[in-house]
């Protein structure tokens, strides 16, 4: 990902409990010492989405409420009702359009995304 990391950018790397139910190697967690190295990762993750054969995701260790909020928000992306949704620093974030000036809007609850339409 030619993202500069040295040994004292990580303050603890350890591995999760293997999952039963996913193949491969188990998750690994890695707490960064400082942000600036934190978001480099995170803004070269993108690079590892343009290789097929990639079987490697960074994501970040969200709390239970927000990764609620945020698989909330994927349904709504994949059911065309937003354009596209993301984490940043712990936040939920969605845009309602491709338009390159389209803001993005930051998500605190549920109730501030848009609706599904309804199927009647």
């Amino acid at each position: 990902m030619n993202v500069p990391v040295v040994a004292t950018d990580v303050s603890i790397a350890h591995r999760l409990k293997q999952n039963r139910a996913t193949e491969g190697p188990p998750a690994v967690i890695v707490r960064f010492t400082n942000r600036k190295a934190r978001d480099a990762v995170y803004a070269a993750r993108r690079k590892l989405t343009n290789l097929r054969e990639s079987r490697v995701f960074i994501n970040e260790d969200l709390s239970k409420p927000k990764v609620n909020l945020f698989m909330h928000a994927r349904k709504l992306a994949k059911e065309k009702v937003i354009h596209s949704t993301w984490t940043s620093a712990g936040e939920v974030f969605y845009k309602l359009s491709s338009d390159p000036l389209s803001r993005p809007i930051r998500v605190q609850s549920s109730s501030e995304l848009p609706v599904l339409p309804r199927s009647d």
